[in-house]
C-alpha cells in the first residue's frame, strides 16, 4: 500500500512545492556499505590478533607472569574489538531497515 501524500493546512511546512520531504534511502545504502566495509576491516584485525594470540600464548613462544598479563590485556583487547562488531552489525541492520523505509514511504511496496 502506497502512503498517500499528505494534504491539510500544514502540508507546506511539509512539503516542498510538488515533493516529498527531502529523505534520500540512497545514503542510508551507501552508509550501510561504508560500516561494513569497516566491520570487514575490524574482523581481520580481529582474526589476526586470535592467531597471534594462539601462536604466541598457547604455542609456548611466550610465557610466565609478563606473558599471563600481556595475555590478559590482548584477551581484553579482544573482547572490545567483539563488541564494536557487535555494534557495528546493528548499525548496518539498522541503516538498511532505515534506507528501506524510506523507499516504501516514496514509492509503497511495488
Amino acid at each position: 500500500m502506497c502512503i498517500a501524500k499528505p494534504t491539510g493546512e500544514h502540508v507546506g511546512l511539509m512539503l516542498d512545492p510538488g515533493e516529498w520531504p527531502e529523505a534520500d534511502g540512497d545514503i542510508f545504502y551507501v552508509r550501510a556499505q561504508q560500516y561494513s566495509q569497516t566491520l570487514r576491516q575490524i574482523t581481520h584485525v580481529l582474526d589476526t590478533c586470535r592467531q597471534q594470540r594462539l601462536h604466541v600464548f598457547e604455542g609456548g613462544v611466550w610465557s610466565g607472569g609478563a606473558a599471563d598479563a600481556a595475555n590478559g590485556a590482548l584477551g581484553a583487547n579482544i573482547d572490545q574489538l567483539m563488541t564494536v562488531q557487535d555494534h557495528l552489525a546493528t548499525v548496518i541492520v539498522w541503516h538498511r531497515y532505515v534506507a528501506d523505509l524510506i523507499g516504501q514511504a516514496k514509492f509503497g511496496n511495488r
